[in-house]
């Protein structure tokens, strides 16, 4: 659906990672919708074993084994409803049971039956539904093609690393990259976390990278070959060299230590990984083959 003030003022930025009580009705809201999608994995049956519905009743418990924080479902109240983790996970799981279904024919007592199949169309028009209720309400969770939960990224950072080409010669190098980008994008602040560590582990990686040399001097190199064709560039990109390296001995990034500090704010996850980031795009522009 598309919607007058969107067109008219644009989307809002999306900055909220807090998914309120009217965003959860609004999320079984469309689980109600689409129940007859479940019939796949919880049918009910007729004499003649043709699907007639959900079993609503063994999806609920399904949902209640996988989910425990759902036990209250249908008599949540605004002060008990589950938290943005355990909606997250709701989400994610109606993805994974919905199927398409269409009608068959009408049986002895004049009940529709169905058959299911193994198309994707009930899916994605869930999941469509489902990442608009984020949009509208500034939610940076979505719903990726494949049922995962990830968020978006603020929009400097996204642009830098979405299509971030990485094919050097290191094979190591080149997986922690990816595995640090993968994680970054996720709704849990441990995931992130440890998006932060493994860049970390890249960027320490990547300054090893020319083979014969002590770390030091392969740095050294890496920061001559990316500097080349601006007067002093190198002085700044040794001032950054030091500095990431020095945050990264500060804080608990790599290093868990006593005395290290603990990087707990989000915000600061995201800046402190966009500013290495930044730093090993350009470095990748060098060492891509």
């Amino acid at each position: 659906m598309d919607f007058f003030s969107d067109n008219e003022l644009g989307k809002k930025e999306l900055n909220s990672e807090e998914i309120n009580f009217n965003v959860f009705n609004a999320i079984v809201g469309i689980f109600n919708r689409y129940e007859l999608c479940f019939c796949k994995h919880f049918p009910m049956y007729n004499d003649r074993r043709q699907i007639i519905g959900t079993d609503r009743k063994t999806l609920i418990a399904d949902i209640k084994g996988y989910i425990p924080s759902f036990e209250e479902f249908g008599q949540f109240e605004e002060w008990n409803f589950p938290n943005k983790y355990s909606v997250l996970d709701f989400v994610q799981y109606c993805y994974s049971k919905i199927s398409d279904v269409y009608y068959d024919e009408t049986d002895f007592f004049g009940r529709d039956t169905y058959i299911t199949m193994s198309t994707n169309e009930k899916k994605e028009a869930f999941r469509k539904e489902v990442n608009q209720i984020f949009e509208r309400n500034q939610i940076v969770f979505y719903v990726d093609e494949n049922g995962n939960i990830k968020r978006q990224l603020p929009i400097e950072m996204g642009n830098l690393i979405n299509d971030l080409p990485v094919k050097t010669n290191d094979d190591n190098l080149n997986e922690l990259i990816k595995l640090a980008i993968d994680n970054i994008h996720k709704p849990e602040i441990e995931k992130r976390t440890f998006a932060l560590e493994k860049i970390w582990d890249a960027y320490e990686r990547m300054k090893t990278y020319y083979e014969g040399m002590n770390k030091r001097n392969s740095a050294n190199t890496l920061i001559e070959e990316v500097a080349r064709g601006t007067n002093n560039f190198d002085e700044v990109l040794e001032a950054e060299f030091r500095s990431l390296t020095d945050i990264g001995n500060k804080f608990q990034i790599r290093h868990f230590e006593r005395g290290k500090i603990k990087v707990n704010d989000k915000k600061h996850v995201d800046y402190l990984f966009f500013r290495m980031i930044a730093l090993i795009s350009l470095c990748l522009n060098e060492l891509n083959t």
